[in-house]
């Protein structure tokens, strides 16, 4: 029993970390609209929300679902005789994801917005299958298969629905 209590405690921490880490992308995302003037310049007319809308919506998305994450650690946290123990090894995904969305942009002007996006998904589409290495076919498929379809997902709603052409 104490040790599935401890154990508890470590999933809490590490839900607690992931949490936290949305809720920081979001108050960045939150902070840049605050301090971006053009996104509330006025010269949105009629129908048109302005170029604020969509950001907004995603951000707003982005703080609920980072508040909804905290809930599950704090029920552990409060039902638990001691407090969360931090693990002591160093998770490199979001390190690595940081990373990668920080070389998107270069590699999006090199090779293209599809082929970049296409490239991401897969790449992290196989970095976050939990047993990648010991089905390596089925998940490169289904990596495969998720990348292709997101990139045309975003193609399709971006260049052809809403008619605004990617780089």
């Amino acid at each position: 029993m104490d040790n599935d209590a401890g154990r508890n405690q470590d999933n809490a921490g590490l839900d607690l970390g992931v949490a936290v880490f949305f809720l920081l992308w979001a108050g960045v995302g939150w902070v840049s609209i605050a301090t971006n003037s053009s996104l509330f310049s006025g010269r949105a007319t009629g129908l048109d929300p302005g170029p604020a809308l969509l950001p907004i919506i995603t951000l707003s998305i982005l703080t609920a679902g980072g508040l909804a994450l905290t809930v599950s650690p704090v029920r552990k946290w409060m039902s638990a005789s001691r407090r969360i123990r931090w693990k002591s090894d160093l998770n490199w995904r979001p390190i690595g994801f940081l990373a990668c969305v920080v070389a998107f942009p270069t590699l999006m002007h090199a090779i293209g917005y599809a082929a970049a996006t296409a490239l991401f998904v897969f790449f992290w589409s196989f970095a976050l299958a939990p047993n990648a290495m010991q089905r390596p076919r089925r998940t490169l498929v289904i990596a495969t298969i998720a990348a292709l379809v997101t990139t045309l997902l975003i193609y399709v709603g971006f260049d052809l629905v809403i008619r605004s052409r990617l780089p």
